[in-house]
């Protein structure tokens, strides 16, 4: 039979081919198969069994590090590429070709694949970089080149994104034998922080040491734009994983501190074990204090939420949580300062009931002081070698016992999670967990944060101020995100580091089958994390039933337990004590060696008893790890020493040891450094447990608390602190007119008493009495040796008027903001009130050996001599000196020390400084030299929140203050010489909430009408005469403000300013627009004191939006006009005040950065002000005053409407018509 042919596609498809069929169906049409290039001479093409390929594959997998996990499973479920040609090179090394739509391409040297990688690699220094980053792994040589030259002295991170790709080579090259070097990680996914922070972990330092970028040529195209993006996700995590390293190195010494000040606490409190799966497969959501909290918070107070989630806090919000009527859960702490304690001020055990405090232990002791409820404590590793390593029996079962552990957390918010995790709690809803700054807030409406700074609010310092400078204080640091919206976001390294560390976190547990939702509805997105709002997350994931847990039962105190401490600790002690004699002996040992190192006998003998200390040190558990523990910055150093000495090929066998001795040395007297002041540390805690005080935690404080135990010596380097006060027997610092010679206390007047308290320093060397009339001042002090005691006060003559014009300024910038330590125009503070250092130069040039200038006022008749201790001893710092110290206390309570050389800086350029030559420049926000609020720095000596939030001047400067403090002189009798701050805060708080509150300010509405509104009367100024006069300007040292709408539109604008100046008003302000081209002619006329311009937006378009007209570059031009027309002072500042406003919301959202800081460095200030209501629609909002603050700013301000109406500042109202 004749042979049957088969038929063609084309005829069963009626003339339509293959190719055609598959188009029609969605396919695309296969690439032509390309043509292979001919084999250079000595070339074989490479067929490998499927079980050869998998031993290979096998091989190479089990060689690579345990950080690339994720790699090897994804290379081990991927297929690998079939368009891949291998051969066999004349070299005999394999290389390959891929095929692609345009032809083939190398992934290697067909003839020389290992030569070309050594030239590739050739100019890469070990010793210039710790790492190195390679792009593209194509066969791998290049990075087997790299692994073999550093060895264990770096570290290779290789990005390769095509999975299959490294399937296939890794099944036809066998690289397990350098890769088993374990010192190169592939990763694989050009934008998963998680994943490229997880690969470096472990090799951190290394990577700290330089990291280097190496292009791999052949793979460059293929790779394209992700090549970049890996560098850029990259170099985010080096940047993250540095801050991590420098807060590691720099907290190690606080850390251990804050262990040891806690460990009585951490003896007795309860672990978390019993807490292991309590709350298995029940929801948890954990509640952060980002700003978009207040969207979603009032979801948390339903009964249906509260009861059927485990709700776990972080102890920045547990505050506004409570506020709400919402109790968590847990709550969760960490941080190591002090300033933690703000958190828990004020709460009471009933407001807390029910609620767990999960606190590590290596937090602050201020926070197991401060929070009054229940805490448990997970276990931590180097407590428990303390109280149990080589204890003896008795003093374990009082003192060790299985805690459970948690992983350490990075914040509050990390430690939230993983205690979500331990509770065996999923999924976990985050609310409150921006991780960027949205809406260019810092913090979340009512954070306690916000607690702290209302003893600063004012009409030029806003809390939508504080929140903007918390973010930019911090500059260098911060980093330019997206949003949920999209919209520009600044984020800062250390919350890119906190986002990198749970997304790898998240990555990790959703990998094992867990859930994480994130409901912020606010800040940056988290990989790895569904994204719901709240109400989505509650009707999806609530329990269908309550969840019960554990109740807070707190056990009975074991009396045995501090005996046995106390003794445990001793032991420890004595052993950290011969870790320092050892590493002393060594460090001996080791210098003979250097100086006798030619004498190689003695050198040997030296070497054998070298190594017997080190087999005595490493015996001394737990005291020789602790030491370590706390020698980290040595440890890295070492590290440092060794690579160096490593990577020198070229040492000769001699220097090679001279290297190695001088490597030991430093380490063995880092060593015994580190172990003096471990027992310092040790010391204190003792003598904390032996007392009963409690265990101070700052390195200055520390030291001085024990300074009853013998051992420890403290060398204090600037001791010699003078006070230097100003002294106007009639004019007070604000520029009002006062009687210094008024009795306040008994027959003692303002300026003795003052002087009294100040005799009862312990450290303050003298005070210097600086004054225009030093026979008045003579006769104020009167007889009064005996109340000063030892005390040398001296009085230098100033010539008649000295420094008065910088005191009508600093009183016009302090006119609105008196209550408060800072916070006024430009910053200025009270410090500022006290400090004339034009007056002051020659007094403290010619102070003998001076250190600090300590300022305060001469009618601060209740200055803290404790407080002013410690800002001396802090001062006095030799390990941590500071250029300015101060305490943020109210007016009057407080206190400020300048360096010597600091007053006379400001002193020589007063001119030249200008509107920002004060105090408060240093303690502010400037945008040119940004730096972190020094409240939360060495600088600050933190006072009682009673002295901080007073909310009341405690200065003599106006007759009701003077009958404020002799009320509180009278309430403490004889006593009013040595009554602390906080007493006197307090009792001060009670005498004025019990009488009629007096204002500091009058705001005046001359007209409700605004440029382009509708036509309202303007206020009639014989109805305004009659309004003032009985407000008594002159006599009460009012403030006047003119706005309310445009003042500048009454027809008698003028004449209404020179009224307010004869009727004795303080200062005056008037608040404009400043839309008429003659606006700049009158203002300049009546000369205003203040002058505030709302210039509503830092473009010209957004501000035609906000404000409906095109005037934007025509205003900004008046308000140049005004800074061109005001003078600079010659002992500083200005003689007046200009101010431009942006008030916050949404339309100028990315425009607040630019027009704060133009402003700040043109004018020397600039207010960013709130809306006076929620715009509907709009996501911004007014933030919310703290209840104290706003009672206080409203009390303080009488407002006289254009009506003639007026209300506030006490006053019960007075209509139009009275």
């Amino acid at each position: 039979m004749p042979e049957t042919q088969a038929p063609s596609i084309e005829s069963l498809t009626g003339g339509i081919g293959l190719q055609d069929l598959l188009q029609i169906a969605g396919f695309a049409p296969a690439a032509p198969v390309p043509t292979q290039p001919a084999l250079p001479p000595g070339c074989t093409r490479l067929a490998l069994s499927a079980e050869q390929k998998q031993i290979n594959l096998d091989n190479n997998l089990r060689a690579m590090p345990a950080q690339a996990v994720r790699t090897i499973r994804k290379i081990a479920a991927a297929s690998p590429r079939t368009d891949i040609a291998f051969f066999t090179t004349q070299e005999g090394a394999i290389s390959a070709t891929i095929s692609e739509s345009a032809g083939t391409r190398q992934l290697a040297s067909l003839r020389r694949p290992r030569e070309e990688a050594a030239a590739l690699t050739a100019d890469v220094d070990p010793v210039a970089s710790g790492a190195v980053a390679i792009l593209g792994f194509g066969l791998g040589y290049h990075a087997e080149a790299l692994a073999r030259k550093y060895g264990k002295m770096g570290v290779l991170l290789v990005f390769e994104p095509d999975v299959s790709l490294l399937r296939a080579v890794l099944e036809h090259v066998d690289h397990s034998e350098w890769l088993s070097l374990r010192n190169c990680v592939v990763v694989t996914d050009a934008d998963d922080q998680g994943e490229i922070t997880a690969s470096i972990t472990g090799a951190e330092g290394i990577f700290m040491l330089g990291t280097r970028f190496l292009d791999h040529p052949a793979s460059k195209q293929r790779l394209g734009d992700l090549a970049e993006r890996f560098s850029t996700t990259l170099s985010g995590a080096l940047r993250a994983t540095r801050t991590s390293i420098v807060t590691t190195l720099v907290q190690v010494d606080k850390t251990m501190r804050n262990l040891l000040g806690n460990i009585e606490a951490y003896a007795s409190a309860p672990g978390i074990a019993e807490l292991a799966d309590v709350a298995r497969g029940k929801p948890a959501i954990v509640v952060s204090a980002g700003p978009s909290l207040r969207r979603n918070i009032d979801l948390l107070r339903k009964p249906e939420v509260r009861n059927r989630f485990v709700i776990i806090a972080v102890q920045t919000v547990l505050k506004t949580l409570l506020a709400k009527g919402i109790k968590p859960d847990f709550v969760t702490a960490l941080d190591h300062d002090a300033i933690s304690r703000r958190f828990y001020e004020g709460l009471t055990r009933e407001e807390v009931e029910g609620v767990t405090l999960v606190v590590e232990p290596k937090a602050s002791p201020a926070i197991f002081e401060a929070f009054p409820g229940f805490i448990r404590c997970p276990g931590e590793r180097i407590l428990d070698n303390i109280l149990a390593e080589g204890a003896d029996e008795g003093a374990k079962q009082l003192l060790a016992r299985p805690r459970g552990e948690l992983k350490p957390g990075a914040t509050v918010a990390h430690l939230a999670y993983y205690l979500a995790r331990h509770l065996g709690c999923d999924p976990v809803v985050f609310v409150g967990q921006d991780l960027g700054f949205t809406d260019g807030q810092y913090y979340a409406a009512g954070a306690a944060i916000h607690q702290v700074w209302s003893g600063e609010l004012n009409e030029f310092n806003t809390l939508e101020m504080l929140e903007w400078q918390r973010i930019v204080r911090q500059r260098s640091m911060l980093h330019k995100m997206k949003d949920h919206l999209g919209r520009d976001c600044y984020s800062d390294e250390q919350m890119t580091t906190y986002l990198v560390q749970f997304e790898r976190d998240f990555g990790e547990d959703v990998a094992r089958g867990l859930r994480v939702v994130d409901a912020t509805e606010g800040g940056v997105a988290k990989r790895h994390a569904s994204a719901l709002t709240l109400q989505q997350a509650i009707d999806r994931y609530a329990s269908p039933e309550p969840i019960a847990l554990p109740k807070c039962d707190r056990a009975p105190e074991n009396p045995r337990r501090r005996d046995a401490l106390y003794r445990r600790l001793r032991q420890v002690r004595a052993d950290v004590w011969r870790v320092g004699e050892i590493s002393r002996a060594t460090a001996k040992c080791v210098r003979e060696i250097i100086e006798h190192q030619q004498d190689q006998a003695r050198v040997n003998r030296l070497i054998s008893r070298i190594e017997s200390h080190a087999k005595d040190v490493q015996a001394i558990v737990p005291g020789y790890p602790l030491v370590q523990h706390l020698n980290q910055t040595g440890i890295l150093n070492r590290f440092k020493a060794d690579r160096a000495i490593e990577l020198d090929g070229d040492l000769a066998p001699l220097e090679r040891q001279r290297r190695q001795a001088e490597r030991d040395l430093k380490n063995v007297t880092w060593l015994a450094d580190a172990s003096d002041e471990l027992g310092a540390m040790f010391d204190c805690a003792i003598a904390s447990i032996k007392t009963g005080r409690p265990l101070a935690t700052d390195r200055a404080d520390t030291r001085r608390l024990d300074a009853t135990v013998a051992s420890i010596t403290v060398s204090v380097a600037r001791e010699n602190v003078h006070a230097f006060i100003p002294v106007d027997p009639e004019l007070s610092s604000l520029g009002i007119a006062r009687d210094l010679s008024k009795s306040i206390a008994g027959s003692h007047n303002a300026l003795q008493m003052t002087l009294a308290r100040l005799a009862r320093s312990k450290k303050l060397r003298g005070v210097t009495l600086l004054t225009s009339k030093p026979d008045r001042v003579r006769a104020l002090l009167g007889n009064s040796s005996g109340l000063f005691g030892a005390l040398d006060v001296q009085i230098a003559a100033l010539p008649d008027k000295a420094g008065d014009a910088r005191r009508r300024a600093i009183g016009a910038a302090r006119a609105w903001s008196q209550p408060c330590w800072r916070g006024g125009i430009a910053n200025i503070t009270i410090f500022d009130e006290a400090f004339a250092p034009g007056a002051m130069r020659q007094a403290i040039e010619q102070t003998p050996s001076l250190d600090g200038v300590l300022l305060l006022g001469a009618d601060w008749c209740f200055a803290d001599p404790e407080n002013i201790d410690r800002l001396i001893e802090r001062f006095a710092s030799a390990t941590d000196p500071q250029r300015m110290v101060f305490s943020p206390a109210a007016p009057g309570l407080g206190a400020c020390i300048l360096e010597r050389a600091l007053a006379l800086e400001f002193a020589a350029q007063l001119r030249a400084n200008g509107a920002l030559g004060s105090i408060g420049t240093i303690l502010g926000y400037f945008p040119a030299a940004p730096q972190v609020d020094q409240i939360a720095k060495p600088a600050c000596v933190t006072v009682e929140p009673a002295v901080r939030d007073a909310q009341l001047r405690f200065v003599a400067d106006r007759a009701d203050r003077v009958h404020l403090l002799a009320s509180i002189a009278r309430r403490l009798g004889d006593r009013w010489i040595s009554a602390s701050a906080e007493e006197v805060a307090k009792i001060g708080r009670e005498v004025a909430t019990a009488v009629a509150p007096n204002p500091d300010a009058v705001h005046i509405q001359l007209s409700a009408q605004r440029v382009g509104g509708a036509i309202s009367q303007p206020l009639d100024l014989e109805l305004l005469r009659s309004r003032l006069v009985p407000l008594r300007l002159g006599e009460r040292g009012l403030a006047v403000t003119f706005d309310g709408g445009e003042p500048l539109l009454h027809p008698r604008f003028e004449q209404a300013a020179t009224m307010v100046r004869e009727l004795g008003a303080s200062a005056v302000h008037v608040r404009t627009e400043l839309l008429d081209e003659n606006d700049v002619a009158r203002l300049i006329a009546i000369a205003s004191d203040v002058i505030s311009i709302d210039l509503h937006a830092d473009r010209a378009e957004t501000y035609k939006r906000v404000r409906g007209i095109d005037s934007f570059n025509q205003v900004r031009e008046r308000i140049v006009k005004l800074l061109e027309a005001r003078k600079t002072l010659d002992d500083g500042l200005v003689d007046q005040w200009i101010v431009p406003r942006i008030t916050r919301r949404d339309e100028v959202y990315g425009e607040i950065e630019s027009f704060y800081d133009r402003w700040i460095m043109a004018a020397g200030a600039a207010v960013i002000d709130a809306l006076d209501a929620p715009i509907e629609g709009q996501r911004i909002e007014p933030l919310p005053i703290p209840a104290i603050a706003a009672k206080r700013l409203e009390e303080s301000v009488i407002r006289i409407g254009a009506d003639g109406s007026v209300v506030g500042g006490g006053i019960c109202g007075m209509d139009a018509a009275a």
